[in-house]
Protein backbone atom coordinates (compact mmCIF):
# COMPACT_ATOMS: atom_id res chain seq x y z
CA UNK A 1 0.00 0.00 0.00
CA UNK A 2 1.38 3.03 -1.19
CA UNK A 3 0.16 7.01 0.48
CA UNK A 4 -0.71 9.53 -2.57
CA UNK A 5 -2.64 12.78 -2.22
CA UNK A 6 -6.40 12.68 -2.46
CA UNK A 7 -5.73 15.47 -4.93
CA UNK A 8 -3.98 13.73 -7.42
CA UNK A 9 -7.09 11.39 -8.34
CA UNK A 10 -10.25 11.44 -7.95
CA UNK A 11 -10.11 7.54 -8.07
CA UNK A 12 -10.72 6.71 -4.49
CA UNK A 13 -10.51 2.20 -4.25
CA UNK A 14 -9.17 -0.34 -6.88
CA UNK A 15 -5.58 0.32 -8.31
CA UNK A 16 -4.14 3.41 -9.64
CA UNK A 17 -0.89 3.95 -12.18
CA UNK A 18 1.10 6.67 -10.30
CA UNK A 19 4.71 7.49 -10.69
CA UNK A 20 7.45 9.81 -8.60
CA UNK A 21 10.33 11.74 -10.59
CA UNK A 22 13.82 9.79 -10.21
CA UNK A 23 15.01 13.29 -8.08
CA UNK A 24 12.08 13.18 -5.64
CA UNK A 25 13.31 9.95 -4.30
CA UNK A 26 16.16 8.97 -2.11
CA UNK A 27 17.89 5.69 -1.17
CA UNK A 28 19.36 4.43 2.27
CA UNK A 29 20.29 1.88 4.09
CA UNK A 30 17.09 -0.43 4.87
CA UNK A 31 14.96 0.86 8.20
CA UNK A 32 17.06 3.67 8.91
CA UNK A 33 14.59 7.08 7.99
CA UNK A 34 11.42 5.70 7.31
CA UNK A 35 9.90 7.29 9.25
CA UNK A 36 10.29 10.78 7.47
CA UNK A 37 8.70 9.30 4.53
CA UNK A 38 5.32 8.31 3.64
CA UNK A 39 6.50 5.55 1.00
CA UNK A 40 9.33 2.97 0.51
CA UNK A 41 10.13 0.15 -1.60
CA UNK A 42 12.95 -2.01 -0.63
CA UNK A 43 15.72 -3.06 -3.27
CA UNK A 44 19.08 -3.82 -4.41
CA UNK A 45 21.60 -1.20 -5.76
CA UNK A 46 22.37 -2.46 -9.31
CA UNK A 47 24.61 0.76 -9.82
CA UNK A 48 25.72 4.20 -8.50
CA UNK A 49 27.80 6.42 -10.66
CA UNK A 50 28.68 10.13 -9.29
CA UNK A 51 27.60 12.58 -11.32
CA UNK A 52 29.16 15.68 -10.13
CA UNK A 53 25.75 17.62 -8.69
CA UNK A 54 24.46 14.24 -7.87
CA UNK A 55 24.43 10.52 -7.49
CA UNK A 56 22.51 8.59 -10.31
CA UNK A 57 21.24 4.78 -8.43
CA UNK A 58 20.12 1.79 -10.15
CA UNK A 59 17.93 -0.64 -7.56
CA UNK A 60 15.93 -2.52 -8.37
CA UNK A 61 12.79 -4.09 -7.16
CA UNK A 62 11.80 -7.43 -5.70
CA UNK A 63 9.37 -7.52 -8.60
CA UNK A 64 12.21 -7.26 -11.21
CA UNK A 65 11.79 -3.58 -12.24
CA UNK A 66 14.55 -1.15 -12.49
CA UNK A 67 14.45 2.22 -10.72
CA UNK A 68 16.20 5.24 -11.09
CA UNK A 69 16.84 7.51 -8.33
CA UNK A 70 19.08 10.90 -8.57
CA UNK A 71 20.37 12.11 -5.22
CA UNK A 72 21.66 15.63 -4.94
CA UNK A 73 25.09 15.30 -3.80
CA UNK A 74 25.06 17.27 -0.54
CA UNK A 75 26.15 14.81 2.20
CA UNK A 76 29.46 13.05 1.93
CA UNK A 77 28.42 9.52 2.79
CA UNK A 78 29.24 5.98 1.22
CA UNK A 79 27.60 5.44 -2.13
CA UNK A 80 25.46 2.25 -2.54
CA UNK A 81 27.24 -0.76 -3.42
CA UNK A 82 25.96 -3.20 -5.42
CA UNK A 83 24.05 -6.16 -3.97
CA UNK A 84 23.23 -3.82 -0.78
CA UNK A 85 19.79 -3.69 0.02
CA UNK A 86 18.01 -0.02 0.49
CA UNK A 87 14.90 1.11 0.81
CA UNK A 88 13.88 4.01 -2.31
CA UNK A 89 12.04 6.11 -0.21
CA UNK A 90 9.57 9.25 -1.70
CA UNK A 91 6.99 11.97 0.45
CA UNK A 92 3.50 11.23 -1.27
CA UNK A 93 3.09 15.05 -2.01
CA UNK A 94 5.37 14.27 -4.96
CA UNK A 95 3.20 11.52 -6.71
CA UNK A 96 1.47 11.62 -9.76
CA UNK A 97 -1.20 9.65 -11.01
CA UNK A 98 -1.83 8.51 -14.34
CA UNK A 99 -5.92 8.86 -15.55
CA UNK A 100 -7.56 5.61 -14.95
CA UNK A 101 -8.61 5.21 -18.66
CA UNK A 102 -4.68 5.86 -19.75
CA UNK A 103 -2.06 3.25 -21.03
CA UNK A 104 1.07 3.39 -19.20
CA UNK A 105 2.51 4.24 -22.00
CA UNK A 106 0.55 7.54 -22.68
CA UNK A 107 2.93 10.26 -23.46
CA UNK A 108 5.60 8.45 -24.76
CA UNK A 109 6.96 8.58 -28.50
CA UNK A 110 9.95 7.50 -30.63
CA UNK A 111 11.44 10.60 -31.68
CA UNK A 112 13.53 9.16 -34.23
CA UNK A 113 17.16 9.35 -34.35
CA UNK A 114 19.01 12.65 -34.43
CA UNK A 115 19.94 14.61 -37.20
CA UNK A 116 23.44 15.93 -37.25
CA UNK A 117 24.01 18.93 -39.37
Amino acid sequence: TYRIPKTATAQTTGKVVFGVRPEKMTTEDVDKRRGEYDNFIEGVVLDASFTGVSVQYLVETPWGQELTIFERNVDVRELGRRGEKVDVLWRSKNVFVLDPGSDINDGLQYLGEPVVE
